[in-house]
C-alpha cells in the first residue's frame, strides 16, 4: 500500500505541475494536474489516447476544433494526435484534475471516418478567389482551384455537407496593369477575364458552391465598408501618418505598382508580400524601389491613411496558428512573421482601381485588397448559408453560421499566399466577431514549372488551362495535374510525360481492365455472382485493395490531403486490378475451378466498382461512368469495398472510355495556340 498527498506536486508536463502515482507497468499512466488561476496548458498531442477527470474548479476545453466548458465532477476524452488545451477561467482557485492516459491500436490513431461510421465534419473549403487580369494557366488550375473541388466532392462522398466557395478577386492592381497595358478600363478588363475563368473552370468540372462577385454599390461593397466601420467602432482601425511611396498625382505605389527586392531575402518583389519567401512586405521596405508601370524612381511623402492595429492581435493569433494544420513550410513562414513582429498594416491607399471606402475623410481612397477579401470569404460564405442574406447584419449573421466550431473551415492557396490566410484573415475574423471560428486546415501548394521554368506570360511560356482542356477530356487533365501537383515543394508539368501518363491509363490500363472484368462476367450473363471458394492470390487481391482504399480516403480529407499521393494509388489500384483479372482468365467457369471462377468474377465487379467510388473527387465523369455501368450503386466510400448483391447487372458499353488521347495531335494544337516547344526530355 502507497498513500500519498495527491497536490504534493513532483513534476511538470506542458506548463502543468503535476504528480503522477500510477504504478510502474501499469497498463496505463494517471497523474494529479494542476492549472493555475487565469493560465492553460501549452497546446499538445500524443499517440496516447487520454481522459481528464476535473476534481475541483472550472475552465473551457480546446481540442483544436470546438471550445466547450468543463467543471469539477465531469470528464473529457480525446482521441489520439488530436491537438488540445485546459485554461483555468476563475481568477483566483486553481482547476486540479486527474489526467488518465493510454496507448490504444496505432491503427485507430488516424481514424477512418468512413469505416468506423462516424460523420466527418461540415466543412467550408475556399479557393482563394483568382485576379481577373488573364485566363488560368495549368499552374493555377493545378493548385486552389482543383484541390478545393477535389476535396469538396471527396467530403461529400462521406457524408458531410460540404461548400465549396471561391469568386473573382477584381480589385487587385494588376487589374488595373493589364487595363492599362492593353488600353482597356480596369472593370471591362475584369469581367472579360472573369468570364473565361469561369469557363476554364467548368471545362475542368470545377462547379463552386459559392461565387464572390466584387460590387462597388451593392450588398458586397456595402457590407466590406461596415466590417471598417465595426473595427474602427472597437478600436481595431485608426487613422495615422506614415511613410508612403506615391506617384506625381499623390496616388500611394502599392502592391503591383512597386517593385524591387525583397527586404527578407533579396528576391524580387511588388509592394505586398514576397512570393519566394512568404513574408508580408512594407512597400516602404523594398530596396532599390521602382513605379513598376513607368520604371521612374519613386518618392516618399507621409500619407495618412486607415491602419489595422495587427500588432495588437500578436498573442491571439499566436494561438490560432497553433491549432490549425498546416505543411511546414507554411507553419514555418508564419512563425517567421510571429517572430519579426506582427506590422500594423494601411488597409486604405489613395488609389485610382479599387473598393471605395465610406470612412468619412477617406472616401478618395480604397480598401487595400487583402483587407477586401478577409471581409470577402466571410461574405462568400454567408452566401452559401443564406443566398438572401443581403444587409450587412444579415450576412454577419449567415456568417457565424458557417463559422462555426461544427464546421471545418478549409483554406486553398498558393503558398505565396500563406500571411494572408494564416494570418490577416484569422485576426480580421477574431477582431470583427470572437464567434467566428477559426480556419482549420490549410492546403498549400507550391509553385508548378512548365517544362523545367516557371510559367511567364511574357515569354510565351505557359499552357493555358482551356487550350489544354479543349484537346484532353477534363478527367485526364485533373489526373495528370494531380501526378504533377507541388504539393509541398515546387514541381514541374512535362506536357510529354503528362501525354504518356494520361495515355497509358486512359487508353491502356482502364479499357484493358474493364474488357478483363466484362470477360470474367461473361459465363454468369454479364451479372455480378456471389463469392465462392477463395484461392490465396484472390484473398491477397482483396487486402490490397483494402489497404488501398484506407489510404486513397484518407488522402482526401482535410487533416491528410494529398491529390498527388491519392493519384499515385488510383493508378496503383487499377494497375493491380487490370492484371489481377487478366491471371483469373485461366480459371474454368465450369468443373472444379468453377467456384474459385466465381470469386475471381465478384473480385472482378467489386473491383471496379470500387475504383469508381474512390477515383470520384479527382475523375468524375469517369465515375459516374462506372457507376451507371452496375446500374448506380451507392458511391458513398463506406460502400465502396461491399460487394455488388448477385445478380446485379454490368453494361461495359457505359464505360466507353471517352478520354482516348491522341498525343501528337494535342501537342501541335498547343504549339498553335501557346507557342509552346518541345524541350530536352528530361531523364524519367
Amino acid at each position: 500500500m502507497d498513500i500519498f498527498d495527491f497536490y504534493e506536486y513532483n513534476a511538470e508536463a506542458y506548463d502543468l505541475r503535476c504528480r503522477p502515482f500510477a504504478p510502474e507497468g501499469a497498463p496505463a499512466g494517471a497523474m494529479v494536474c494542476e492549472v493555475a488561476p487565469g493560465q492553460a496548458s501549452r497546446i499538445h498531442n500524443h499517440a496516447e489516447r487520454e481522459a481528464f477527470l476535473v476534481l475541483e474548479g472550472h475552465g473551457i476545453v480546446t481540442d483544436g476544433i470546438s471550445r466547450k466548458p468543463v467543471k469539477a465532477g465531469q470528464g473529457v476524452s480525446f482521441a489520439p494526435f488530436v491537438n488540445h488545451i485546459i485554461e483555468n477561467h476563475d481568477a483566483t482557485r486553481p482547476l486540479r484534475m486527474i489526467s488518465i492516459y493510454w496507448m490504444g491500436d496505432l491503427t485507430d490513431a488516424f481514424g477512418d471516418e468512413a469505416a468506423s461510421g462516424e460523420a466527418p465534419d461540415d466543412t467550408l473549403v475556399f479557393s482563394t478567389p483568382p485576379t481577373p487580369n488573364g485566363d488560368l494557366h495549368l499552374g493555377h488550375l493545378s493548385g486552389p482551384y482543383l484541390a478545393g473541388d477535389i476535396l469538396n466532392r471527396a467530403l461529400r462522398q462521406r457524408g458531410a455537407q460540404s461548400f465549396h466557395v471561391t469568386g473573382r478577386d477584381d480589385n487587385q492592381t494588376y487589374v488595373q496593369l493589364a487595363a492599362m497595358r492593353s488600353g482597356s478600363a480596369p472593370q471591362n478588363v475584369a469581367d472579360a477575364h472573369a468570364a473565361q475563368i469561369g469557363k476554364t473552370l467548368a471545362s475542368a468540372g470545377i462547379a463552386p458552391d459559392g461565387f464572390i462577385t466584387p460590387d462597388r454599390e451593392g450588398p458586397y461593397a456595402a457590407f466590406v465598408n461596415d466590417v471598417i466601420a465595426r473595427l474602427m467602432r472597437s478600436g481595431h482601425i485608426a487613422a495615422r501618418r506614415a511613410p508612403a511611396f506615391i506617384d506625381a498625382n499623390g496616388n500611394v505605389l502599392h502592391e503591383a505598382y512597386v517593385r524591387g527586392s525583397c527586404p527578407h531575402c533579396g528576391a524580387e518583389a511588388d509592394g505586398n508580400a514576397c512570393e519566394a519567401c512568404g513574408m508580408p512586405i512594407a512597400c516602404t521596405a523594398l530596396i532599390n524601389p521602382r513605379d513598376n508601370r513607368t520604371g521612374a524612381p519613386v518618392r516618399v511623402a507621409e500619407v495618412e491613411r486607415l491602419f489595422f492595429r495587427l500588432s495588437a492581435l500578436h498573442g491571439d493569433i499566436a494561438r490560432i496558428i497553433k491549432q490549425m494544420h498546416m505543411p511546414a513550410r507554411a507553419y514555418a513562414c508564419s512563425q517567421a512573421i510571429l517572430d519579426a513582429g506582427l506590422p500594423d498594416i494601411a488597409i486604405t491607399q489613395p488609389s485610382e482601381w479599387g473598393l471605395p471606402v465610406r470612412v468619412p475623410g477617406f472616401t478618395d481612397q480604397i480598401v487595400y485588397v487583402w483587407f477586401e477579401m478577409a471581409a470577402g470569404y466571410l461574405f462568400g460564405a454567408a452566401k452559401a448559408m443564406d443566398p438572401q442574406a443581403t444587409t450587412p447584419d444579415e450576412i454577419l449573421v449567415a456568417a457565424r453560421r458557417a463559422y462555426t466550431p461544427e464546421r471545418a473551415v478549409v483554406h486553398c492557396y498558393g503558398f505565396d499566399n500563406t500571411w494572408y490566410h494564416t494570418i490577416l484573415f484569422p485576426a480580421v475574423h477574431a477582431a470583427l466577431d470572437s464567434r467566428l471560428a477559426m480556419p482549420r486546415a490549410h492546403i498549400v501548394n507550391a509553385l508548378l514549372d512548365l517544362q523545367g521554368a516557371k510559367f511567364s506570360t511574357s515569354r510565351n511560356h505557359l499552357i493555358r488551362a482551356a487550350d489544354l482542356l479543349r484537346e484532353v477530356p477534363s478527367d485526364a487533365v485533373r489526373f495528370g495535374l494531380c501526378l504533377s501537383r507541388p504539393q509541398d515543394i515546387r514541381s514541374n508539368f512535362d506536357l510529354d510525360r503528362f501525354l504518356e501518363q494520361a495515355g497509358h491509363l486512359f487508353t491502356g490500363i482502364l479499357p484493358q481492365w474493364r474488357d478483363g472484368v466484362t470477360s470474367l462476367l461473361a459465363p454468369h450473363e454479364a451479372k455480378a455472382p456471389e463469392p465462392g471458394a477463395w484461392l490465396a492470390d484472390q484473398q491477397a487481391y482483396l487486402r490490397r485493395m483494402q489497404a488501398l482504399s484506407r489510404n486513397i480516403d484518407h488522402l482526401l480529407t482535410p487533416d491528410g490531403f494529398d491529390p498527388r499521393a491519392a493519384a499515385r494509388l488510383l493508378r496503383d489500384f487499377a494497375v493491380d486490378s487490370q492484371r489481377f483479372c487478366a491471371a483469373q482468365q485461366q480459371l474454368g467457369a465450369e468443373g472444379p475451378m468453377r467456384d474459385y471462377a466465381r470469386t475471381a468474377a465478384a473480385l472482378g465487379a467489386l473491383g471496379l466498382k470500387a475504383f469508381g467510388v474512390l477515383a470520384a473527387p479527382i475523375m468524375p465523369d469517369l465515375a459516374a461512368n462506372i457507376r451507371a455501368a452496375f446500374a448506380g450503386p451507392s458511391d458513398h466510400v463506406r460502400e465502396s469495398l461491399a460487394f455488388l448483391p448477385a445478380g446485379n447487372s454490368f453494361d461495359p458499353a457505359l464505360i466507353a472510355m471517352p478520354c482516348a488521347i491522341d498525343a501528337p495531335s494535342c501537342r501541335r494544337a498547343l504549339e498553335t495556340s501557346c507557342g509552346l516547344r518541345s524541350p530536352d526530355r528530361e531523364p524519367a
